[in-house]
């Protein structure tokens, strides 16, 4: 788990994920002190592409209340570095669709006002 060691949540407006086709918005604060950044990489700190999907994976799961696994990842673009120092706050955007057995087809955005580092498209299932 990564929230509320590597990052947290600010309060935002609440969603209703149960909707048909909901859009989640979510505003995070990264922790720029967080022990992962001694590693990627010293001095030169860079959030992880495996941590931005595991940011992704943990606020659908929270939100729908069901636990999930990853089991596609159709799009995965990591168009810019982010480093907590400089964008130590993050939107992300969570196009859901959910379809009849559960799964979940997921279009994700993470950004910084117009700066878009992060587009997944992907699926996840619910696990046993």
């Amino acid at each position: 788990m990564l929230k509320n060691s590597f990052f947290s949540l600010r309060p935002t407006e609440k969603t209703d994920a149960a909707a048909t086709d909901p859009v989640l918005k979510f505003i995070l604060t990264l922790n720029s002190e967080h022990p992962i950044y001694k590693g990627h990489f010293p001095g030169n700190p860079v959030v992880p592409g495996v941590c931005q999907i595991r940011m992704i994976h943990e606020l659908l799961e929270e939100q729908l209340q069901v636990p999930l696994r990853l089991t596609a990842a159709d799009q995965i673009k990591f168009l810019r570095m982010i480093d907590p120092r400089n964008d130590p706050e993050l939107e992300v955007d969570l196009r859901i669709r959910r379809t009849e057995t559960l799964e979940v087809d997921v279009n994700a955005t993470i950004m910084a006002g117009p700066v878009i580092f992060l587009k997944f498209k992907g699926h996840f299932s619910p696990t046993p």
